[in-house]
């Protein structure tokens, strides 16, 4: 459940299994004691129940988080381009990242867990694309540039002018991967605005 890549549905299956799993141990445990306490034995201490007990805890509270924050994600990706507004979605996305910071922070073991780690993942990732796409969103920008873009990110076309074009059309080009390549079009598209109104 640490580094589960399945469905949050599955994950919360397999949590389930895991705290049956450690109740059982519990029962075990429980009959342990009274054998020690029978024998006059010192009884023993299982630190490592208490632990898991807090962990499976922990790992439930991190994939429901994940859970809401896939759904928003979902959410922002269906926006269609002419509609995306670059600085709200920012704002909630820094929302986002502040409340995961928060979690680990109260259970520090958390950052080092896969699952955690993925969902920071994702929301750096959304904090070096939104500033591109808000770039983008330019006037400035022609049909060349957009076909400049498309060389740059291996597609064929990206045509934001398609009134079905959104959000996720511009994400599925890993944007992050190509930053520095994405600046410059931008650049230049204003440059040649700029020499266009001038003339």
């Amino acid at each position: 459940p640490f580094q589960f890549s399945g469905s949050i549905t599955d994950a919360h299956k397999k949590l389930d299994m895991y705290d049956l799993k450690i109740r059982e141990i519990e029962s075990q445990v429980s009959q342990f004691h009274e054998l020690e306490e029978l024998f006059e034995l010192q009884q023993t201490n299982y630190l490592e129940i208490g632990d898991t007990h807090v962990e499976i805890k922990y790992l439930r509270i991190l994939w429901d988080f994940k859970a809401m924050a896939d759904q928003v994600f979902a959410d922002w990706r269906k926006t269609l381009w002419n509609d995306v507004d670059t600085d709200s979605i920012e704002e909630k996305n820094k929302k986002l990242r502040k409340q995961l910071k928060e979690k680990g922070n109260a259970f520090s073991t958390m950052k080092g867990w896969q699952v955690y780690k993925d969902i920071e993942e994702t929301m750096e990732v959304m904090a070096v694309v939104l500033p591109l796409i808000n770039d983008l969103h330019s006037e400035a920008m022609r049909p060349r540039h957009w076909s400049a873009l498309a060389q740059v990110c291996s597609v064929k076309v990206v045509d934001p002018a398609d009134p079905c074009f959104s959000l996720e059309d511009m994400l599925n080009l890993q944007l992050h991967r190509h930053k520095e390549s994405i600046e410059e079009i931008v650049e230049t598209a204003t440059k040649e605005l700029k020499i266009e109104r001038k003339l």
